[in-house]
């Protein structure tokens, strides 16, 4: 098929993808991820492998590959290392999973822009020192005393005490005192917000090891009263960026709109450009279109196949920038489940999943199927009919063994949506270097 076909092709996958997505939002994704998905990963892998994954030249291919093969071991220990390996947890590396990702993302960085290998070493070894120094999963604390804000910070998650200090008092007399505090301890897993429980309070407390401390001097209570101590806890933007959003959502959606946007700058191909244009319009509707459509009722396994996959994704999102309230596990289901602005959010999910994959399978001028060797096809299918069961079992036990493969590829891709930028930055940019 020659390229107008194919992006003809893509605008119906497109408004399949979207209808489907607006009548089956949580069953369309579920689908998509566990049958689509790793046949999706296993073709790419082996099309990027052979362009070598876009990079200039071959032995910097070498390098990128086993370095993110690496990386990504590590993020699978991040993930499931204290799960599988308690008795070590220690060493599990919980909490680094958005290090590692970014790491990823800045390796591909260096491998596509600096071109000296000299500089490419320097740049490799200074950004792995920062990344190791500076963990980026940690809790942004906001505390309020009476509902007032008196202080915002971010602490290091194994900081197990928070410790609310100088809070005045003010005695029956009349005479006004410091030094009273309240003691809390600090819960947090995961990207789950920040949980506290309350220790102690009184006079003269001291900070326990391993404890922050937020000074309230500006607070005056009655004494005798216990003041009321709230606290916001969540991961900070950027952390949230790179570790939940990165890999899911700007991966299959903008990554993907680069990708085509780049192929249409190539092909000077007006339906790929409208396929582009459309895309946008394709994920803006799910949040601004709401039809009165009955969604039938999500099945118990709908809905705990969706925890063990995406929810925290959907939980992330609808807290940041929906503002609902998701402060227990029920009001975050309704958030998800029920909500019109989860609704939407899932139709989004759904849609730009769906479409990622059929949008690439529709390249077969890319993968190119009747060229690849048997043995590398047979294996292909072996791994995705095995995939398949795995999922039949359970999706969570799909998820846990697709789960190193799956970041692989996104990974993996990162030098070709860096390449994408760079090239359309190129294409838009030529005309002012002649002038």
């Amino acid at each position: 098929m020659n390229t107008k076909t194919i992006d003809w092709l893509n605008i119906g996958l497109m408004a399949l993808s979207l209808g489907l997505a607006y009548v089956l939002p949580f069953e369309l994704f579920l689908f998509s991820y566990a049958v689509l998905g790793p046949l999706h990963y296993l073709t790419e892998i082996g099309w990027l492998h052979k362009r070598n994954y876009f990079l200039a030249d071959e032995p910097a291919a070498r390098i990128f590959l086993p370095s993110i093969v690496v990386l990504g071991a590590l993020l699978v220990w991040s993930a499931f290392g204290a799960e599988w390996f308690p008795n070590i947890n220690t060493l599990s590396l919980s909490g680094w999973g958005g290090n590692i990702i970014l790491g990823s993302l800045l390796l591909a960085f260096v491998f596509v822009f600096v071109k000296s290998k000299f500089q490419r070493v320097g740049a490799v070894a200074i950004t792995g020192l920062v990344l190791v120094l500076f963990q980026i999963e940690r809790p942004e604390t906001v505390v309020q005393i009476e509902g007032e804000v008196v202080a915002s910070t971010i602490e290091w998650k194994e900081n197990p005490y928070f410790l609310v200090s100088g809070m005045q008092v003010q005695r029956e007399n009349g005479s006004v005192e410091t030094e009273y505090a309240a003691l809390f301890r600090r819960g947090f897993e995961g990207l789950n917000p920040v949980g506290y429980s309350f220790v102690k309070s009184g006079f003269g407390l001291n900070p326990p090891p391993n404890c922050s401390v937020a000074n309230a001097q500006d607070v005056v209570i009655s004494y005798g009263k216990s003041p009321e101590i709230s606290f916001t806890g969540r991961l900070t933007q950027f952390a949230l960026f790179i570790a939940v959003f990165l890999p899911t959502l700007v991966h299959v959606f903008l990554f993907t709109g680069l990708f085509m946007a780049f192929g249409a700058l190539k092909s000077k191909s007006k339906p790929g450009w409208l396929a582009v244009c459309l895309l946008l319009i394709c994920g803006i509707l799910p949040f601004i279109w709401f039809p009165n459509l009955q969604l039938g009722q999500l099945s118990p396994y709908t809905i705990e196949s969706y925890r063990s996959s995406f929810y925290e994704v959907n939980r992330q999102f609808l807290n940041w920038f929906g503002g609902l309230s998701l402060a227990d596990q029920a009001s975050a289901d309704v958030a998800v489940f029920q909500s019109t602005l989860g609704i939407g959010l899932m139709r989004f999910i759904a849609f730009a999943y769906t479409y990622h994959y059929l949008n690439w399978f529709s390249k077969t001028s890319l993968i190119q199927w009747h060229k690849m060797p048997k043995k590398a096809l047979i294996a292909i299918v072996l791994v995705w009919l095995a995939s398949l069961l795995l999922y039949g079992i359970s999706y969570k036990t799909g998820l846990k063994a697709l789960f190193l493969l799956s970041f692989l590829h996104v990974f993996l891709e990162f030098p070709l949506n860096f390449a994408s930028i760079k090239g359309i930055a190129a294409a838009v940019a030529h005309p002012l270097f002649k002038k």
